[in-house]
């Protein structure tokens, strides 16, 4: 809270502290670096958001999940029903492009989202459930094998990349009447 502006805005990367989460384990923590884009970069989102705080004089211990209503200037913490209200919203305005019904998304649905592309961006699911924080094997349930980016082209590996003989004496089939 007392850091100059320009320090704050130089940080590379920032740790986020789970008080209270579903699993129960209090005090995790994860980091995120900077992605390099102007406005989805949790680094440079955070940064807008303390600059904010510090401009409205939060105390140190304001959640970093709240904003500042333009009307009344009080600070309002965000709830997940915000989020899924806001996501629902969006998805309404964009279903004629993206085909994906309003109900089926919540804040819930995040976690599953983001861990269904990291594994579609070719990441270890072992890593997946790390960053995920799961417990469990819980994850699997999230990540649908049935992703085209994920498994279009396994059928061409498993064909081009072994080395297959059949026995001497065994003939190939070629139609199921022989």
């Amino acid at each position: 809270m007392t850091a100059p502006i320009a320090q704050i805005e130089a940080a590379t990367s920032v740790a986020y502290v789970f008080t209270t989460q579903k699993n129960g384990t209090r005090g995790e923590k994860i980091l995120h670096g900077r992605s390099g884009h102007p406005l989805c970069c949790p680094v440079r989102a955070t940064i807008r958001l303390i600059v904010c705080h510090r401009q409205h004089r939060a105390p140190p211990n304001a959640p970093v999940a709240s904003y500042y209503h333009p009307k009344t200037n009080r600070r309002v913490t965000i709830k997940p029903k915000d989020v899924t209200q806001i996501l629902q919203s969006t998805a309404a305005l964009m279903k004629s492009e993206t085909g994906i019904e309003p109900k089926d998304i919540t804040a819930r649905s995040l976690r599953a989202g983001g861990a269904m592309t990291l594994l579609c961006g070719k990441v270890d699911h072992n890593l997946i459930q790390m960053l995920g924080r799961w417990h469990s094997n819980a994850m699997m349930r999230y990540l649908h094998l049935q992703a085209k980016p994920v498994m279009q082209h396994f059928a061409a590996k498993m064909f081009n990349h072994g080395t297959y003989s059949f026995h001497p004496e065994e003939a190939v089939p070629t139609s199921p009447d022989e």
